[in-house]
């Protein structure tokens, strides 16, 4: 391993130790909670720690402490911050009481360190789980704080709350694959540069306010197979669909979408999925419908 990773690693697993890190599992027969503490041995190889994962040199390349209970104290200085080698980082869903400068909170909230300073020694990270973290920022903020991550693959930030509209700087993310933004206050029309990112194959975006209607671009991403838009006050016509669409899942329900659907709504023809549920559609089903098996 490393020396200097070694060395931050040392740091991070005191820190985190002291900070009593349990995993917990809920019994949903009884109704129990249990929590499993989390041991790092530093005399052992870093690839056999819980939550922690290494390249074949030792680097540290993957952290995943989701869906764990963590308190304790982490300032702007902690390496956690200075991990240049990370390609996964996991803080999703989990009851974190932390003792930032600015004061202790009930969840964990980025404020100093904020976005920008937790993601800016990444280098080449290629997912970012931080689903449940409130990281309270403006479109432009959180879009430029992410904008420098070009080999972000996946990226899921539900519930984060996260406000609008996603700024243009996001479409310098064009290596996605996924994009879950469920849960935040977006308000504002959905980008039609997400129909250039050639590797996009998942889009959840339900419960964040967009508005207007839905770009017919966004079905020409040959790749997509999940698009989630529900819970939201999109509208107008739907879109005609291309031939030959990839589209396997299609969530549209509590939409204002209205009018008849499209003739070329048969062109979905790998479509598992779809909900139109509690729309404005009217007329008839189409005829093309019939070929979807």
């Amino acid at each position: 391993m490393h020396n200097k990773e070694l060395i931050e690693w040392i740091i991070i697993s005191k820190l985190l130790l002291k900070a009593h890190i349990n995993d917990f599992d809920f019994e949903a027969n009884r109704g129990i909670l249990k929590g499993k503490s989390v041991k790092w041995n530093q005399t052992t190889d870093c690839r056999s720690w819980a939550g922690a994962s290494c390249e074949a040199g030792g680097g540290v390349i993957g952290l995943d402490l989701s869906n764990k209970f963590i308190s304790g104290v982490i300032d702007n200085s902690s390496s956690l911050f200075r991990l240049r080698l990370l390609q996964r980082l996991n803080l999703a869903y989990k009851n974190f009481k932390f003792m930032f400068p600015s004061g202790l909170t009930r969840s964990l909230k980025l404020e100093k360190p904020n976005l920008e300073m937790l993601v800016r020694n990444l280098t080449r990270p290629r997912s970012l789980h931080l689903d449940g973290v409130n990281i309270s920022a403006s479109g432009k903020e959180w879009g430029q704080a992410l904008s420098s991550l070009t080999n972000l693959q996946v990226i899921s930030m539900s519930k984060c709350y996260l406000s609008g509209p996603i700024d243009s700087s996001f479409s310098k993310l064009r290596s996605l694959s996924m994009i879950r933004l469920d849960s935040n206050n977006l308000s504002a029309p959905l980008p039609k540069f997400f129909a250039e990112f050639q590797n996009l194959t998942f889009i959840h975006l339900s419960s964040t306010g967009l508005t207007g209607g839905l770009p017919e671009e966004i079905f020409h991403a040959a790749t997509l197979q999940t698009l989630d838009l529900s819970n939201m006050f999109l509208k107008g016509l739907f879109p005609d669909i291309p031939p030959n669409s990839s589209l396997k899942n299609l969530v549209l329900s509590d939409t204002n979408f209205g009018g008849p659907l499209p003739e070329s709504t048969g062109n979905l023809g790998q479509l598992t999925r779809i909900e139109l549920a509690r729309c404005n559609f009217s007329g008839l089903i189409p005829k093309s419908l019939l070929k979807l098996t």
